[in-house]
């Protein structure tokens, strides 16, 4: 999505798109341009739009907004993480999302929080 290459002023845009869009594959692109401005950015919008997107019953857009997250660095996403985490774990589902979606959350949970994944 182009809004994402214009940085932090495209946010508004991205969020209200993301909220009010009912097409999948647009709320996809969305969050994934959120995600792109959020690898330069630490925008608290995005912090809220992320947490918004956590919500979702759609596990790539999931996936999208836990990578965000991860990339921001916020410790204030830990706990809904951790929660996040545990649903898709006592999920039985196999699918490419779901995996892809435990993948990243543990990407993202070993980015805020590294010493809690060490052996000891």
């Amino acid at each position: 999505m182009a809004l994402g290459q214009q940085g932090e002023k495209a946010i508004p845009a991205l969020a209200s798109y993301l909220e009010s869009s009912t097409n999948s594959d647009h709320r996809l692109a969305a969050i994934q341009a959120l995600g792109a401005i959020a690898t330069q950015s630490n925008a608290p919008a995005l912090f809220t739009q992320f947490m918004k997107a956590l919500d979702t019953e759609e596990p790539k857009i999931q996936t999208e907004a836990v990578k965000g997250l991860g990339n921001l660095g916020d410790r204030r996403a830990i706990h809904p993480l951790e929660k996040l985490n545990l649903k898709t774990w006592t999920n039985s589902s196999t699918s490419p999302d779901m995996m892809a979606l435990r993948k990243m959350l543990s990407w993202s949970l070993w980015q805020l929080n590294p010493s809690a994944h060490t052996a000891e």
